[in-house]
């Protein structure tokens, strides 16, 4: 259950929201209204006096103004959307001016043999009104110190290649403004990408905000698929950044933060070459502080050049999974699902009439028992089938995508002797890479995209079982199963 601390600080009055698309508002019973939806997801009753308020913040009124307008106190109104906030129904909107400005960023560049790109973007900082920019070069082997000075940046070293945490921590020493931009050397500002994220901090308790990194454009296969499936663009939709949920961490490519919240935190794990930034992020949601994810600012990043380094990036990502799992337990699970769904996968995947029989009652069953959860709805039937529904299909293609992103071993030890284990593989490999480019018919033709999306899946779980080897731990492997959605929410305002 999404929970809002007592001594959480207040909005500003002026403060809107917008209801997730996703979200379902629905007639409950005695006059209430329903809402189901967020992420994970959750079920929210509002009574009367909690619907009004919904009533006059859907139609654009501020926080204040609303509370007015439902005739409720201020202190009520606050309550109602931190828990919209909390459960990811909702999303701010600030219509003030910020309150912080560039000049009261400084930015940390960590570089590594990148001369080619970090004088454009120091004087694009610069550009923006970030006055002071500090370059961290990690031990480079051509002029990315020298090209940096030479654009106005203040330039600090290594002792030697130890990493993007150990070199973004040697910058924040030296920080002394109220917010840092942790910004890649190979990343390209286009457009207002600052003003969004300034905005964020409204919230006091934004402790960090990202944007949305898309890959910038190039010719090739790799540009092609990164440009519709790279791991550092995580869609359209705004969110607040918590794991396990619909955007679970956010990449510090380019993350702007409080200088106090990371300090805090104790900054970045310098142990860790790849997965610092997921567990920052994770330590700074973990301390009390929200991170938002602020899709309207937009940055491009660069794809990687060749094959070779594109499967090395992708076994980097997955050979962190491990050592983030030993930090956060659980976190990473390859599969975070309601356990009756994965049965009723399991139950269908052993084949045959009876194994589809089983899956298929499994899965009606699960439909039966959520229509008992979703009680409070005025007509729960309609609504239960349409969630399970999609449930079970989300649940679907978290399977597939883990028997190539996590248990490829086992999958094809177990092909080997099973015809069904086989067709299951091959089906995890094809069925849903099929369904994702029919619903977004990306601007590459099927057969290369699940080549791609093969390669990319099976760099990933090299490095996730070299990670596990590494931590002498099998954890990151396993599933996390749940009760879904199971979880009941009331809000009532008096």
């Amino acid at each position: 259950m999404a929970t809002v601390r007592p001594d959480v600080s207040p909005l500003p009055p002026t403060t809107r929201i917008e209801l997730d698309p996703g979200a379902l508002r629905l007639p409950g019973n005695g006059g209430a209204t329903v809402l189901i939806g967020g992420s994970p997801y959750t079920v929210l009753t509002l009574k009367p006096a909690a619907r009004a308020l919904l009533d006059a913040l859907q139609r654009g009124e501020d926080l204040g103004t609303a509370a007015r307008t439902a005739s409720v106190s201020t202190a009520a109104a606050e309550r109602l959307v931190r828990r919209l906030l909390a459960t990811g129904l909702a999303e701010p909107v600030h219509t003030s001016p910020p309150l912080l400005s560039a000049a009261q960023i400084t930015a940390v560049v960590p570089v590594l043999n990148e001369a080619g790109a970090i004088g454009g973007l120091v004087v694009g900082l610069k550009a923006a009104g970030i006055l002071r920019v500090i370059v961290v070069d990690d031990g480079s082997s051509d002029t990315s110190a020298e090209k940096a000075e030479a654009a106005g940046a203040e330039v600090l070293h290594t002792s030697g290649r130890c990493g993007p945490g150990a070199a973004r921590n040697v910058g924040l020493e030296r920080v002394a403004t109220a917010l840092v931009l942790f910004i890649d050397a190979d990343t390209h500002l286009i457009g207002d990408w600052l003003g969004p994220l300034l905005l964020a901090f409204a919230d006091p308790e934004v402790g960090a905000v990202a944007p949305r990194i898309s890959s910038r454009p190039a010719p090739g296969l790799i540009g092609q698929y990164e440009f519709v499936r790279s791991p550092l663009d995580l869609g359209a939709r705004r969110a607040s950044v918590r794991p396990r949920t619909r955007v679970a961490y956010v990449p510090s490519a380019v993350l702007l933060a409080e200088a106090g919240a990371i300090r805090n935190v104790g900054g970045f794990d310098t142990a860790l070459r790849t997965g610092e930034d997921v567990d920052f992020v994770w330590r700074l949601v973990n301390s009390g502080r929200t991170v938002r994810y602020e899709p309207a600012a937009v940055v491009e990043h660069r794809p990687r050049p060749t094959v070779r380094r594109f499967a090395e990036q992708r076994r980097g990502y997955g050979r962190s999974a491990a050592a983030l799992d030993a930090r956060h337990p659980r976190f990473v699970a390859p599969v975070a699902a309601s356990g009756w769904s994965v049965l009723a996968w399991g139950l269908a995947a052993l084949g045959g009439p009876l194994g589809v029989l089983a899956g298929l009652t499994t899965a009606l069953s699960t439909a039966a028992l959520l229509e008992g959860k979703l009680g409070t709805l005025a007509e729960p039937r309609p609504t239960a089938w349409k969630l399970a529904l999609r449930g079970h299909w989300g649940v679907g293609r978290q399977l597939a995508s883990a028997v190539w992103r996590a248990w490829l071993p086992l999958a094809l030890v177990a092909s080997l002797v099973s015809r069904r284990a086989r067709r299951a593989t091959i089906a995890a490999a094809l069925v849903p890479n099929a369904a994702e480019w029919l619903a977004g018919r990306p601007p590459i033709d099927p057969v290369r995209f699940t080549a791609m999306r093969l390669l990319d899946d099976t760099s990933y779980c090299v490095g996730v079982w070299e990670g596990c080897w590494r931590q002498r731990s099998l954890r990151a492997l396993l599933p996390h199963l749940a009760d879904w959605p199971g979880r009941r929410d009331e809000s009532r305002v008096d």
